[in-house]
């Protein structure tokens, strides 16, 4: 699928070795609006081109972790490893993520 929701941007930082662009929104969906400015990713594969799912503020997303369907990653939230953050968690906040391994436990606020 063509992603024309989003673009990687020029502006990027690196964060354990690993250059993360800033993205920028190419149309309004959900709670973004055309040409805002969201939070950092590695690569097109680490959020859903389809969905409401965006990565807002400083919260950055690496490696094989996905976000997608309508979740949001905002504030410091860092997600990496192979965590997939999607429509399970619709509608919930989640407070504190913490991962050790391959498996992830989750607390809700």
């Amino acid at each position: 699928m063509e992603n024309t929701k989003y673009i990687l941007t020029d502006k990027n930082i690196e964060v354990f070795g690993i250059k993360l662009f800033q993205i920028k929104s190419l149309k309004a969906f959900g709670n973004v609006t055309k040409g805002e400015l969201g939070g950092y990713i590695e690569k097109e594969e680490n959020l859903d081109v389809s969905g409401n799912a965006w990565v807002y503020d400083d919260a950055w997303v690496s490696g094989n972790a996905r976000v997608y369907g309508d979740a949001w990653v905002y504030d410091e939230l860092k997600l990496e490893i192979g965590f997939y953050f999607g429509m399970k968690f619709k509608g919930q906040k989640i407070k504190e993520i913490m991962v050790e391994d391959e498996n992830y436990l989750i607390w809700k606020e």
